[in-house]
């Protein structure tokens, strides 16, 4: 992808950093990745993507190698499932809103007002035609779960941004210079 598009660009097309190569000189120009996003913080996902976010915005061309395969283990139960896909939702926004807060990119206003409503009711809609022709591919409670964890990712974003912030040193008590 070597296109600054004047839409939102769909960086999740591109991939994810579980197999990706970098030049040096690329991260150290964008600096390191963001901690309040992805695994372990609130916001659960998408430093990778704010990652591309970066070098795009630097100037960087993002090849994408279809042949470069990664084989990797999926998710086996659905409470893991859901748990993961939450995880993405919350994520994109929480992406999405810190891209909007740090840049003022207005596209990413444009991504979570427009975008993902619309792509949410297409998959919903979708899914109630296929179960009316007995078709279904995903439970309910899922593009539920998913849409309610959409809501989560500012206030993931604003939580993880709070952990990350280092509380100032405490101040040492003032010494006593009168005279005795």
């Amino acid at each position: 992808m070597n296109r600054w598009h004047v839409g939102f660009p769909h960086l999740w097309r591109i991939g994810t950093t579980a197999n990706a190569a970098f030049l040096a000189s690329a991260l150290r120009a964008i600096g390191p990745f963001e901690t309040s996003l992805g695994a372990g913080s609130p916001s659960g996902a998408w430093e990778d993507i704010y990652c591309f976010y970066l070098l795009l915005k630097a100037g960087y061309r993002i090849d994408y190698v279809p042949e470069a395969a990664v084989r990797h283990a999926h998710r086996e139960q659905m409470p893991e499932l859901i748990r993961q896909l939450r995880a993405y939702r919350r994520g994109e926004t929480a992406f999405l809103t810190l891209v909007f807060a740090r840049h003022r990119d207005y596209r990413a206003l444009g991504q979570a007002l427009l975008w993902i409503p619309q792509w949410r009711l297409r998959l919903f809609f979708g899914e109630l035609a296929r179960r009316i022709t007995g078709r279904r591919r995903f439970p309910l409670r899922v593009l539920w779960l998913e849409t309610i964890a959409y809501f989560q990712g500012p206030s993931a974003l604003r939580r993880a941004t709070k952990a990350a912030t280092p509380a100032p040193p405490e101040s040492a008590p003032a010494a006593d210079t009168s005279a005795r």
